[in-house]
């Protein structure tokens, strides 16, 4: 909690110095309270013996945060933020048992956005994520749920990057907006590595994500 404080009081003075150093139209700031939904992707890719590449979609999750966003220049902003997320990330095992992970984060994600408009946006994200805790694991086949494993044992980082693309509208409610933003992320953790003999097996975890914001530009 301590760091969730730090994180989201960091944000809040990042949009404000980036805003005084600002001046005329690009220094306009805003700070939206966030909401996040999150659907994962898992895909296994097999080199060797009895190789198999496959995707699978796995179960959704949820957070909440915070995102500042600065213009610099009339047509290009930069946006920073923290969240605290919850995600699934699920494979299937060579013995056809499914594993699905329950992973719960910070996230920082950064936006370079480009306008269109009063009201639309694109542009790129990077995001870095720190994990807490340890994982838990639900298991189909046999099932077993609510295991606790560390991130070590389960071949997963506590921390990764990841990179994408990202849209954003805005809808002006009096003072306030209404800030809708989709973005797809590739790469957000290496779910596991591992070696056997001649069978060399990576997963990837790639994530989409949609954040509904109310906030204020100042």
């Amino acid at each position: 909690m301590k760091v969730m404080v730090l994180l989201i009081t960091s944000v809040f003075l990042s949009a404000n110095v980036w805003a005084k150093g600002s001046s005329g139209s690009s220094g306009r700031y805003s700070v939206d309270i966030v909401g996040e939904f999150n659907q994962t992707s898992t895909k296994t890719t097999a080199t060797g013996t009895n190789a198999v590449t496959y995707e699978s979609n796995t179960g959704s999750g949820s957070g909440a945060g915070v995102l500042a966003n600065v213009r610099l220049v009339e047509h290009f902003s930069i946006s920073l933020g923290v969240l605290y997320t919850s995600r699934k990330m699920s494979y299937k095992a060579a013995n056809t048992t499914t594993v699905t992970y329950n992973l719960t984060s910070y996230e920082v994600p950064v936006y370079f956005l480009g306008h269109f408009g009063q009201y639309f946006a694109a542009g790129l994200v990077g995001t870095y994520y720190s994990a807490i805790g340890d994982l838990t694991y639900d298991t189909v086949n046999p099932t077993s749920n609510g295991q606790s494993v560390t991130y070590a044992n389960a071949n997963i980082p506590k921390s990764d990057t990841a990179f994408g693309a990202v849209v954003q509208a805005t809808i002006p409610v009096g003072i306030w907006h209404v800030t809708l933003i989709g973005n797809y992320l590739l790469g957000i953790t290496n779910m596991d590595t591992t070696a056997t003999g001649a069978l060399s097996t990576t997963r990837k975890i790639n994530s989409t994500n949609g954040y509904v914001g109310f906030g204020r530009t100042f």
